[in-house]
């Protein structure tokens, strides 16, 4: 699974890069957060019945509130835009991904504080063999 993480941001990477070479990063962010919102609507919707199977329980094991919907949506949506908006200013796509992964250990801080979650320290190590590697592709 890890290795299908990593090759989809991959994609995802390179085709954000090279759409802002040929589209603008407004329009390009309305369609794709209409979708995004559309299929947010339709999982939400499904969690609202009183009869889920066990597959949808699994992938909707946590409660889908309006307000938290929003409050992602536009904190994804400006991250997203400086994101495209880095691309679209002529930023390496190398650089712009590597440091976009910095968000990993900001999470890893988050959930251990907020979630308590176990072991911290020894996924934060791992946390800064990620901002070592983001450091390496900076300098270079």
């Amino acid at each position: 699974l890890a290795i299908c993480a990593l090759l989809a941001s991959a994609a995802y990477a390179m085709a954000d890069a090279l759409a802002m070479q040929v589209v603008q990063s407004g329009p390009f962010l309305f369609y794709t957060y209409i979708i995004v919102c559309i299929l947010l609507a339709s999982l939400s919707a499904l969690e609202n019945r009183q009869s889920r199977s066990p597959l949808m329980s699994f992938f909707l094991g946590w409660q889908l509130k309006p307000t938290r919907i929003i409050l992602a949506g536009i904190v994804s949506y400006f991250s997203y835009l400086l994101i495209l908006t880095a691309f679209q200013f002529g930023g390496d796509a190398a650089e712009i991904s590597s440091l976009r992964q910095f968000s990993i250990l900001i999470s890893v801080i988050l959930a251990a504080k907020f979630l308590k979650e176990d072991r911290f320290l020894h996924r934060l190590g791992w946390g800064g063999t990620i901002l070592a590697g983001i450091t390496c592709i900076a300098v270079s």
